[in-house]
C-alpha cells in the first residue's frame, strides 16, 4: 500500500511538473514568423539580437508605437500590470487585503486622478502615439488570453485591457517615487523630537536646530500601516551617476556620455531595452514597461540620459481640523472646507472597502486622528504638462536648442539632463518644477530649503510662494575643463543631500586622466562605472593604527585584521576579505555612536533612509566632537577600538572562521529578490518561483558602482536593495557605438533563456551592442518577427 502510494504521489508530482512546464512554455513570446495585428496600418518588421532586444521597423510613429506596446507586452506584461496595480491601488484586488495601506497610500495621492488630468492636457500628436501603444498591448492581451505567463495563472486572474491612463498613472507613479521624501522629513522629526536639532544636524548634513517641532505622525493612530508600504523604495534614485566628455579629449574625436540609473532591485529589472524606426523616427535606448517612447538613450543626432536632482519637492503639514464640523480646517485668518473624495477599493476574499479622503489647500491628508491630520503637498500635484510630452519631444530632438525649449516645458521630477551630439556639443541642464517657499534661504545665488520637517498648516510661514524659473536652473555647455558631471559637488544645488561622493570621484578620475593628457574611450567609461573605490579606506586605516598604537593591549584578531586592510587596495571588490572588515567597523561605530541616543531602531532606519551616513562617520572620526561619545567611553581611541573588536567578532562569527583571507564581502553584502518582492507586491507564495536567489556582490552606497546597505534582520547580512539597474555608455562619432546593459535580462517569462542571461554581464560591468544602424542590426540579429495587417 505505502509502495502505491509512493507511486501515486510521484506521478502527480511529475504530472504538476509537466503541466507547469508546459504552461511556461506555451508563455514564451513568438520572436519567429508572422504574426496578425489587423490595428496595424501596414507590417511591421521586429528584429531580436541574442539578448532579445527588438529592433522594431514600421513605415509611420502610429505603427512604430502599437508595434512597441505590443512586443513589450509579450516580454513584460505581467510586470506591466503590477505597475499598474501599484499606481492606481489595485493591489488588494489580487493579493488580499495584506496590500490594503499600499492600495489606500495610492488612492490617497490619486495617481488615477491625476493621469486622468495629465490625459486632458496631451497634445492631439501624444494622444495618438499613446492609444496606439494601447492598442497593441491589448492585441497582444487578447491574442494571448490562453497562454499568459505562468504568474496570472497561479493567482487566478487575466489583466484587464490596457487605457492611456494607465500609462500616465505609472508615470506618475515612479515620479512620485523618486521624489519621495515626506517619510524623510517624518523622519527628521522623530529624531529631532528623540534626540534635539543639533543631533539631527549632524547626521543629516542641515541645520535643523530651529526646527524643535514636538510633533510626531507615529501618535496618530493608523500612521505606522502607512509608514511601510514602498518604505524601502525611499532611496529611489540616490546614487545614479551621469557624464560626458567632450570630443576634445575623447580618443574616438566623438562625444561621449555614460550613466547609470539606480533604483530598487527588482526582478524583471524596472528597464526595458528596444531600437525603434520610421518615417522621421530613429531612436533607441531604455523604456519604462506600460509607457512608451525612450527615456534616456540615443536618436540620429543626440544622445541624453538623466539622473534624479533629489530637490526637496515635498512638505508635510500639519492641518488642525475642527472639533464641531469635520470638513474645516484652519487657515490663515480663519477656516477653509477640505474636498471629500470617496474611493472604492476591491479587495480578494473580501468586500469592497470604501475609502474616504480630504484634500486640503496643501494636498491630500494622508492620516487623520479627530482633529489632527497631516496633509502632503508635493509638485506633481500640480503640473500643467505631462511628462509623457516630453519623452516624445526629446525622443526627436536634433540641437542643443531644441533641448533646453523641451526641458523649458518640463514639469515632472526635478532632473539633471546630460546632452552629447555628433557636431561636438556636450551640456547639462537642471529641469523640473522645484517649489520656492518664503522660508528658503539664498546663498551664494543657490537656493536652500527650510523645510525638511513637519510643519504647520495654519500658518504661511513657510508657505510655498512660486516655482523656481527655468532660466534659475543650472546649466552648462562645452565646458574647457571638457567634461559634465551629474550633482557634480563643485557646484552644490538644492538638493535633500549636497554630498554627492560618486560624483566627486567621477570628477577626481576625469581630472587625473585630463591631467595626464590621456583621452578616453568608451572602456575607461565603462571601467569608471564599475568602480567601487571605498571613500574612506584611508581615514579607517589611519584611525584603526592610530588607536592600536596607543594602546598596550590588543588581540591578533585586531592585528591580523589590521595586517589584511593594510595591505588592502581599498577595492570594495567582491572577494575582498578587507572590505567585509572595513565595512563591518563602519557600521559597527555608527550603532556605538547613535544608539545610546537615538535607539538601534532609528539607527536602522537612519542606514536605510540615508544613503550618506558614512558622511556623519567621516566627520565623527576627523572631528572627534566630545558630545558624540556613547556612555562609558572616554576617548575616541577607545571607542575606535571597541567597535573595531566588536566588528571582527561578530564578523568571525558570520564567517566561521578567525582568518580574514577566507573572508569574501559577497558573503555579507546580498541583493534579495525575493525580499525585493514584497515591496511590489508579489504574493509571498508566488514570489521564490518568479524570483531569483540571493546574489552576493561588492561596492557600497559611496562608490560609483554603488550597492547600497541595509541591516537587515539576518545576523550581520548587509543588504542591498538599489543599485545600478541600467547601464548605457555612447560614442558619438559612430553610430554603432551604442551599449547598454540590464542587471538581470529583457523578459519576464520562467523560461525564457533571456531572464537573466546579463547578469554575469552586470556583475563584471561588460556591456553590450544595442543594434542602431541597419549595418549593426544585420551583424546582431538571431529572430526576425513581421507583425502583419493582413495575416490571420
Amino acid at each position: 500500500m505505502l509502495k502505491l502510494l509512493s507511486i501515486l504521489a510521484f506521478i502527480v508530482i511529475v504530472s504538476c511538473g509537466a503541466f507547469v512546464f508546459l504552461l511556461c512554455r506555451q508563455a514564451l513570446p513568438v520572436m519567429d514568423g508572422i504574426v496578425g495585428l489587423p490595428e496595424l496600418e501596414r507590417p511591421v518588421r521586429v528584429y531580436f539580437d541574442q539578448r532579445a532586444i527588438p529592433y522594431i521597423q514600421a513605415s509611420s510613429k502610429v505603427d512604430l508605437n502599437l508595434a512597441q506596446g505590443y512586443v513589450t507586452a509579450s516580454e513584460r506584461i505581467f510586470q506591466m500590470d503590477m505597475l499598474r496595480r501599484m499606481a492606481k491601488g489595485e493591489l488588494s484586488e489580487i493579493f488580499g487585503s495584506a496590500c490594503l495601506p499600499q492600495d489606500k497610500l495610492a488612492r490617497t495621492l490619486g495617481f488615477t486622478r491625476l493621469a486622468k488630468k495629465d490625459y486632458g492636457l496631451l497634445s492631439n500628436e501624444t494622444r495618438s502615439l499613446l492609444k496606439a501603444y494601447c492598442l497593441g498591448v491589448n492585441a497582444y492581451i487578447n491574442q494571448n488570453s490562453n497562454r499568459l505567463p505562468i504568474q496570472f495563472f497561479a493567482l487566478a486572474y487575466r489583466p484587464r485591457l490596457w487605457q492611456p491612463e494607465d500609462s500616465l498613472a505609472i508615470l506618475k507613479f515612479l515620479e512620485y517615487q523618486v521624489d519621495e521624501s515626506w517619510r524623510l522629513d517624518e523622519f527628521r522629526n522623530r529624531i529631532i523630537n528623540k534626540a534635539g536639532g543639533k543631533l539631527a544636524s549632524r547626521m543629516f548634513e542641515q541645520n535643523l536646530q530651529s526646527h524643535e517641532v514636538k510633533t510626531s505622525m507615529l501618535d496618530l493612530p493608523g500612521f505606522k500601516p502607512l509608514l511601510q508600504p514602498q518604505a524601502k523604495h525611499a532611496n529611489l534614485g540616490f546614487g545614479s551617476n551621469a557624464w560626458t566628455v567632450s570630443s576634445a579629449i575623447s580618443n574616438s574625436g566623438g562625444c561621449l556620455i555614460a550613466c547609470d540609473k539606480h533604483t530598487f532591485f527588482s526582478a524583471p529589472d524596472l528597464f526595458y531595452v528596444c531600437s525603434l524606426r520610421a518615417l522621421n523616427t530613429h531612436v533607441a535606448g531604455a523604456t519604462i514597461p506600460g509607457v512608451p517612447g525612450i527615456i534616456m538613450g540615443r536618436n540620429d543626432d543626440i544622445a541624453w540620459a538623466m539622473t534624479a536632482l533629489k530637490a526637496d519637492v515635498q512638505d508635510l503639514y500639519i492641518e488642525q481640523f475642527s472639533d464641531k464640523y469635520p470638513l474645516k480646517y484652519r487657515i490663515p485668518g480663519g477656516w477653509s472646507d477640505a474636498v471629500a473624495i470617496t474611493e472604492e477599493i476591491p479587495q480578494r476574499f473580501a468586500g469592497n472597502l470604501l475609502t474616504k479622503i480630504l484634500e486640503t489647500r496643501h494636498g491630500p491628508i494622508l492620516i487623520k486622528s479627530d482633529n489632527t491630520g497631516v496633509a502632503l503637498s508635493w509638485t506633481g500635484f500640480h503640473t500643467k504638462r505631462s511628462s509623457l510630452e516630453t519623452i516624445f519631444q526629446l525622443n526627436q530632438m536634433s540641437n542643443p536648442a531644441e533641448f533646453r525649449k523641451i526641458l523649458e516645458g518640463y514639469e515632472g521630477s526635478p532632473q539633471t539632463f546630460l546632452y552629447a551630439d555628433r557636431v561636438g556639443n556636450t551640456g547639462m541642464q537642471v529641469a523640473g518644477a522645484i517649489p520656492v517657499r518664503k522660508c528658503d534661504r539664498k546663498i551664494n545665488n543657490y537656493l536652500f530649503t527650510d523645510g525638511p520637517v513637519i510643519l504647520p498648516g495654519w500658518n504661511d510661514d513657510c508657505a510655498w510662494i512660486d516655482k523656481l524659473k527655468f532660466a534659475d536652473l543650472p546649466s552648462q555647455w562645452n565646458t574647457a575643463e571638457g567634461f559634465l558631471v551629474a550633482s557634480d559637488p563643485r557646484n552644490p544645488f538644492i538638493t535633500t543631500s549636497n554630498s554627492d561622493i560618486a560624483a566627486q570621484r567621477i570628477v577626481a578620475v576625469l581630472q587625473a586622466y585630463k591631467k595626464n593628457a590621456q583621452h578616453l574611450d568608451l572602456p575607461e567609461m565603462s571601467s569608471l562605472q564599475g568602480d567601487q573605490s571605498a571613500y574612506l579606506e584611508s581615514l579607517v586605516k589611519a584611525e584603526i593604527a592610530s588607536a592600536l598604537r596607543q594602546v598596550q593591549t590588543a588581540d591578533k584578531f585586531q592585528f591580523q585584521a589590521l595586517s589584511a586592510l593594510t595591505k588592502w587596495d581599498g577595492q570594495l571588490h567582491p572577494e575582498s576579505g578587507p572590505a567585509c572588515i572595513y565595512e563591518s567597523f563602519l557600521v559597527t561605530f555608527l550603532r556605538r555612536v547613535l544608539d545610546a541616543k537615538i535607539g538601534r531602531e532609528l539607527v536602522n532606519e537612519y542606514v536605510q533612509r540615508w544613503p550618506r551616513w558614512s558622511i556623519f562617520v567621516a566627520r565623527a572620526l576627523r572631528d572627534k566632537p566630545a558630545e558624540l561619545l556613547p556612555p562609558g567611553e572616554r576617548s575616541y581611541t577607545t571607542l575606535i577600538l571597541t567597535s573595531f573588536s566588536e566588528s571582527l567578532k561578530n564578523l568571525r562569527m558570520t564567517m566561521k572562521s578567525d582568518d580574514p583571507q577566507s573572508w569574501s564581502w559577497k558573503r555579507l553584502h546580498k541583493i534579495d529578490f525575493l525580499e525585493s518582492s514584497k515591496s511590489l507586491g508579489v504574493a509571498s507564495s508566488v514570489a521564490p518561483v518568479i524570483m531569483p536567489g540571493p546574489l552576493g556582490v561588492g561596492g557600497d552606497q559611496d562608490c560609483v558602482n554603488a550597492c547600497n546597505i541595509e541591516v537587515s534582520h539576518t545576523p550581520w547580512l548587509l543588504q542591498a536593495t538599489c543599485g545600478p539597474s541600467e547601464r548605457l555608455v555612447i560614442d558619438m562619432s559612430d553610430r554603432d557605438k551604442f551599449y547598454q546593459n540590464l542587471t538581470l535580462g529583457q523578459s519576464e517569462h520562467l523560461l525564457s533563456s533571456y531572464r537573466t542571461d546579463q547578469l554575469r554581464s552586470w556583475l563584471n560591468v561588460e556591456p553590450h551592442a544595442v543594434a542602431f544602424s541597419d549595418k549593426q542590426v544585420k551583424l546582431q540579429m538571431q529572430h526576425t518577427l513581421v507583425l502583419s495587417n493582413t495575416y490571420q
